[in-house]
């Protein structure tokens, strides 16, 4: 069996991710998918495969290689599978609640064996409400709690996040948000040393080289506040108050009437705990025709993404269509590979610069040819 690269070098036994940190709707958008396709989609935290689940495809296999990751989804889809609406988005944490651990023990029979023990074993987190429980999550929740205080009040906080034109989000950037606590804080606890230990890794960091990681984050997020709208970007809104105000406007699982269409396509998600290259190299019987790389490519040296390139080569069709994203280490496909694999620049730019999840420096669409 082929492990991860990552796999020996950075743990994989708690949630790191309680939801996804990537834009499904440009991921939609760029893989196009149809009813024929078969896609594979990192797991994650769930929310993007249930994303691309519902553009119905035949099948979406969501695969991961910690154990976390996949007792979160699976919980997450049998919330979805059993509860209705409001007692869903209750129970994972999205709207308040006071009986969430009550509410697990109905559900739990829905569960494999490994899931119910790691859930049993973290009854704090269901209680909390789990999409608030991963290790970035929480640096979030450190940043909202200790360190904005010092440089927002909630009325400025609330004034970002109203529907305003770009040119008064400008002006409100300008006169309002861009102070000097905002430029020296954001400095301090968004630069790779605490980023690294309080959000992700130090490992995911391996490949990032002269790059000043804060300086770029402030970048993005000064693109995000003047030339985005900020009033339905629940990711901007996540991080600076902790809930949704609109679950229309969030996650498209969250939605109510994309709800009740994935309760009757969660049969065509298929959970794997497995790495993209174990899997890939088995040589799959249903080889995938669509796949999101979320950002995988990112803690990974330019040799493993060769060979991963290569599997998706071997085992999938002529058009196959990949996409994912790049954070502080740029990848693409390799020289040696162009003239089987054709990026497609036009979409992949036009995409990225409407992306919600704005930390990002690009967003790649790729095309078997």
């Amino acid at each position: 069996m082929n492990q991860s690269e990552i796999e020996n070098r950075a743990k994989f036994s708690s949630i790191r991710y309680a939801q996804c940190w990537e834009d499904p709707l440009i991921l939609s958008e760029a893989l196009k998918i149809t009813p024929d396709d078969i896609v594979l989609s990192i797991a994650s935290a769930g929310d993007n495969s249930f994303a691309l689940l519902l553009d119905k495809p035949k099948k979406v296999i969501a695969l991961d290689l910690n154990p976390a990751q996949i007792a979160l989804c699976e919980l997450k889809m049998a919330a979805i599978a059993e509860l209705n609406w409001n007692d869903c988005m209750e129970f994972l944490g999205a709207l308040d609640s006071d009986n969430r651990t009550e509410v697990y023990h109905t559900i739990r029979q829905l569960l494999s064996n490994s899931t119910k023990d790691f859930w049993d074993s973290n009854l704090f987190a269901i209680h909390g409400g789990v999409i608030h429980m991963g290790k970035f999550e929480k640096y979030f929740s450190i940043f909202r709690r200790f360190i904005l205080p010092l440089i927002h009040t909630k009325s400025e906080i609330n004034g970002l996040l109203m529907n305003k034109t770009l040119s008064e989000e400008e002006e409100y950037y300008d006169n309002v948000w861009n102070n000097w606590r905002w430029r020296k804080l954001i400095k301090i606890f968004f630069g790779k040393f605490l980023l690294g230990r309080l959000g992700r890794d130090p490992e995911f960091f391996r490949y990032v080289q002269k790059i000043d990681v804060s300086t770029q984050l402030l970048e993005r997020a000064k693109y995000a506040m003047t030339a985005l709208p900020t009033y339905n970007n629940w990711f901007m809104e996540f991080i600076l108050t902790g809930k949704y105000g609109d679950l229309d406007m969030a996650h498209p699982y969250m939605n109510k009437d994309n709800f009740m269409q994935l309760k009757s396509l969660l049969s065509r998600l298929e959970l794997r705990l497995e790495s993209i290259e174990s899997y890939l190299s088995s040589g799959p019987e249903d080889a995938p025709t669509k796949y999101n790389l979320s950002d995988i490519f990112e803690y990974m040296s330019a040799e493993s993404v060769e060979e991963i390139l290569n599997y998706i080569l071997r085992f999938s069709p002529s058009h196959t269509r990949f996409a994912y994203w790049n954070l502080f280490v740029q990848r693409s496909v390799p020289d040696k590979l162009r003239d089987r694999i054709r990026r497609d620049e036009d979409l992949s730019d036009k995409l990225w610069k409407k992306d919600k999840a704005f930390f990002y420096s690009s967003f790649i669409i790729e095309e078997l040819l």
